[in-house]
């Protein structure tokens, strides 16, 4: 009887959420999954003691050894129970391999361990290390059926999670069966990504907003956010790790370096690094990041790991459900995807997800998070004031931004350049005080009557024509403010809306179009000479007067 009551002692402290819901010959367990896990479990039950189940459930008597144990492994369970147990209390015999299992059974139950603490999962993990390969009962993905009185081991079936979707193995459960429903002792990471959305013309703009989604300039640094947010049963394993995966589209270069935030530590990797960067909480974990090798079709991976500098120790509970925070910088390049399409980037975790095993080599991973960066086009249509194509002009766009962009130039010296240049060019749109960079176009030549402008994103533009067609008055710079509207939270962020003012009409696809009209110049009347008109109307007088006058001496010659 001492046995069995503190057997029962030690299911108490084992199990999570216990349900009596009847006393037939024929028991089963039925496992609930924890928050945030979606895998599909198969999971198996390991009979440790056999045994008689009294009729309210509560006792276990007649105790022998179950099919779940190797009995060849009796030796090293005796050695790591032992070392649980206060060997200098009353009536102490050391376990050996010989040992009956009511005597293991009584040595478990003196230990006196409380609700699921330390020595309750040290209890499990010795048992969990000298199982059988013979099951009882009949595994589901919702627990075990068909059981027999008896002490049980249930765990998740190995192998049966790797690479699993949002799932973790459960920390082994002890249970003396009857029928009982209990919570599984697993938890999974989660990760998201964002990208700050920076309108550079708006210089009032100092703050960092992460969401969904984000417009830039080919050519422009795009600053990226990773967060992962570890397992809240950390501290149930030796070794834990999450990889963040992530995968750039072809219109962003690849990230030169990484700054990782954990635990009130800042590390810094390169791109390149080979040697991992390692820190020490107060509380003595070790945080390790290091590149590790991305998964097929990914762009980078960096792996961040946790270890209790007490070797073989279990985890602090500092690192249960702790952000880790991954920022980088992207360049949007010439490969970029113009209009609504964007250029998706993704990130998902690969992470430890088996507390039973010290080797972490078990993984799970998290759905995937998406991001997309847009970008659009302007494309410039000269015409004459038939609205017919013209030649012979040029112009280049400018982007208001702040003082801080390189190249950036004011306002003031712009134009002062540009009327050095041609004296005839109105650029008054450009504010003097203001900054402005020139942005590049695909085609610059006077031969070309369309100009277009590939890569921009939200902001304030002005167009100014830095070359004027022969025989043509200069087109009027104009400011063009183009708007865009994509969402900000969205698991498939979209752009939903575009649009500029003043010379662009028609916005289709991420690209923005409209006329530019040049306007002949006015033939004006000219001094200093004559003229060749002044010629023919002298003469046409000096005819007419000689008809009038020959006509006229004919009549006087007649009247005499």
């Amino acid at each position: 009887m001492k046995t069995t009551k503190k057997l029962l002692a030690l299911l108490l402290a084992l199990t999570l959420v216990l349900s009596l819901t009847g006393t037939a010959l024929a028991y089963s367990v039925t496992i609930n999954k924890a928050s945030g896990d979606t895998a599909t479990h198969t999971y198996e039950a390991y009979q440790i003691f056999a045994g008689d189940l009294s009729a309210d459930g509560k006792t276990l008597s007649n105790i022998s050894w179950g099919t779940g144990i190797d009995t060849s492994k009796l030796g090293d369970l005796a050695k790591a129970i032992n070392a649980l147990r206060d060997s200098g209390a009353e009536g102490y015999k050391a376990l050996t391999a010989d040992s009956s299992a009511s005597d293991f059974a009584d040595a478990i139950g003196e230990l006196n361990v409380t609700y699921d603490d330390a020595k309750a999962q040290a209890v499990a993990t010795a048992i969990g290390a000298a199982l059988s390969t013979t099951t009882s009962g009949t595994g589901t993905a919702t627990g075990v059926a068909d059981l027999s009185a008896g002490y049980y081991l249930i765990k998740d079936k190995d192998g049966s999670l790797n690479d699993a979707l949002n799932g973790a193995y459960t920390r082994f459960i002890l249970q003396v069966v009857k029928d009982t429903t209990v919570t599984e002792k697993a938890s999974v990471p989660t990760v998201m990504k964002k990208v700050d959305d920076k309108v550079d013309s708006d210089t009032s703009e100092d703050t960092v907003v992460w969401q969904d989604s984000a417009d830039y300039d080919i050519g422009d640094s795009v600053p990226f956010q990773l967060t992962a947010t570890t397992a809240s049963t950390v501290n149930d394993y030796v070794k834990y790790h999450v990889t963040f995966q992530d995968k750039q589209s072809v219109g962003l270069d690849a990230p030169t370096s990484f700054t990782i935030s954990v635990l009130n530590k800042k590390l810094t990797l390169a791109a390149g690094a080979t040697e991992p960067a390692t820190d020490t909480t107060d509380n003595g974990t070790k945080i390790t990041a290091k590149i590790a090798t991305p998964e097929a079709n990914n762009t980078f991976a960096i792996e961040v790991a946790f270890e209790n500098t007490n070797t073989g120790a279990k985890i602090n509970d500092e690192a249960n459900s702790t952000p880790i925070v991954v920022t980088y910088s992207s360049v949007l390049n010439s490969s970029a995807e113009v209009g609504p399409t964007g250029n998706p980037n993704e990130v998902y975790l690969k992470f430890s997800n088996n507390p039973n095993s010290t080797d972490d080599n078990d993984e799970g991973k998290t759905p995937v998070d998406k991001v997309i960066v847009f970008t659009y086009k302007t494309v410039v249509n000269k015409v004459n004031e038939e609205q017919k194509p013209l030649k012979g002009a040029e112009f280049t766009l400018y982007k208001k931004v702040d003082s801080t962009v390189s190249d950036a130039q004011t306002g003031a010296d712009i134009k002062a350049a540009l009327k050095i240049s041609n004296p005839s060019v109105n650029a008054e749109a450009l504010e003097n005080a203001s900054y402005y960079v020139a942005k590049a176009m695909t085609q610059v030549a006077s031969s070309e009557t369309s100009f277009k402008y590939t890569g921009i994103d939200a902001g304030v533009y002005v167009l100014v024509e830095t070359k004027i067609p022969d025989g043509y008055n200069a087109f009027a710079a104009e400011k063009i403010t183009v708007t865009a509207t994509h969402d900000t939270e969205s698991d498939n962020p979209t752009l939903t809306e575009l649009k500029a003012d003043k010379v662009v009409t028609r916005v289709d696809n991420g690209v923005l179009t409209g006329d530019v009209e040049n306007r002949q110049g006015s033939t004006l009347p000219s001094t200093g000479g004559m003229g060749t008109t002044l010629f023919y109307v002298l003469g046409s007088v000096l005819v007419i007067g000689a008809v009038v006058l020959l006509v006229s001496k004919k009549r006087m010659n007649a009247a005499e």
